[in-house]
């Protein structure tokens, strides 16, 4: 899924075209226009949440627009609250959100129906955490949902596929990650929903675009990362 191409910067796909914004009426109206669609089916299927943006952090971190996404999370919330009034909207946000942006993230939360969030066992440069800091985060996306009920959109460890990954990632973090993830989970009712993410390896087109859009395609990167 994609921007309309007539809503996009054409030198960069990921800005909005010249003269808009997420508060230009154009721009909300034509994802109101997607959810009529979207919305009967995700209800028809079974569907509890829809989050407007993934890992919407990251991008208001490089971009800026805090203030026009959050305008643009209420518009579309409403919508939507018409079409499905039982249907909880949100936007998914990273676990680095909540450190980096504290309050920003406050703000966003505040217009969503749930925390929905996405978090991985790694460091910022996508080394492996030491598996004791996993209970914590766990408490510390609890906290920063306050009252609301919480969703892990996708929460994961990735094993390596080397012994010796200079990631520091095995096989064996990876099942401790599991272990201390779901224990530390079972102690908050209010989270309601865990998504494990990946259980398989990506193939290579999706490996390349991913390591373009983390920055790691350069020839200074270590190929057995």
């Amino acid at each position: 899924l994609v921007i309309p191409s007539d809503l996009m910067n054409p030198d960069d796909p990921t800005k909005l075209a010249d003269g808009l914004s997420f508060r230009s009426g154009k721009v909300i109206n034509r994802f109101n226009n997607l959810m009529k669609k979207v919305v009967p089916l995700l209800v028809k299927y079974g569907g509890f949440y829809i989050s407007v943006a993934n890992e919407v952090d990251v991008y208001l971190e490089n971009h800026g627009a805090w203030n026009e996404f959050e305008y643009f999370l209420e518009k579309t919330r409403i919508k939507i609250r018409k079409l499905a009034p039982d249907l909880a909207v949100g936007a998914t946000i990273t676990f680095f959100g909540i450190e980096n942006h504290p309050e920003k993230v406050k703000s966003l939360l505040d217009l969503c129906d749930a925390a929905c969030f996405t978090y991985y066992a790694n460091n910022p440069e996508l080394t492996v955490k030491n598996m004791s800091q996993v209970p914590k985060d766990v408490a510390k996306m609890v906290e920063a949902a306050g009252n609301k009920q919480v969703l892990f959109q996708e929460a994961g460890c990735h094993s390596g596929y080397k012994s010796n990954s200079p990631s520091g990632a095995s096989e064996k973090k990876q099942k401790i990650f599991i272990r201390k993830f779901f224990r530390a989970v079972r102690k908050y009712p209010q989270i309601r929903f865990v998504s494990i993410f990946k259980l398989i390896d990506w193939n290579d087109e999706i490996t390349d675009f991913l390591m373009s859009r983390y920055g790691m395609d350069g020839a200074n990167v270590d190929p057995e990362y």
